[in-house]
């Protein structure tokens, strides 16, 4: 048995936002666990419940260009490790922990053909 379960891609804005309002992701843990600068626990469990509507962060210009980079960096990181690179982007949901959601960046392929997940992030640049 899977240890995940696909929900949607990520390539359906609209279905993949009301996926992920059925659970926790991890951009989201670090609010539920009171660490967030951004978001506290309470406002996190206000957006999940409908009660206050989430930040909309698509214009933010680090989400954007962090999606635009996403395919770039992973197609450099398979080139530099000599490791296979796959797009992911579905939603997955854990069935050991159904609360838990992720949506994974990659997968990298090793030699030997095992798949791992690949988490990518790209930096900001400061401006003076």
């Amino acid at each position: 048995m899977s240890a995940y379960i696909q929900l949607c891609g990520s390539d359906d804005r609209e279905s993949w936002l009301a996926a992920r309002m059925n659970g926790i992701g991890a951009s989201e843990i670090a609010a539920a666990l009171g660490e967030s600068p951004w978001k506290s626990p309470l406002t996190l469990w206000a957006e999940k419940r409908g009660l206050v509507a989430a930040d909309d962060l698509s214009d933010v210009e680090a989400v954007r260009w962090g999606l635009v980079l996403e395919g770039v960096v992973g197609v450099e990181y398979a080139r530099r490790s000599g490791r296979g690179y796959e797009p992911a982007g579905k939603l997955l949901r854990s069935v050991a922990h159904p609360w838990a959601l992720a949506t994974l960046d990659g997968w990298t392929v090793t030699t030997d053909g095992l798949r791992w997940p690949l988490e990518i992030k790209t930096t900001g640049a400061a401006h003076g």
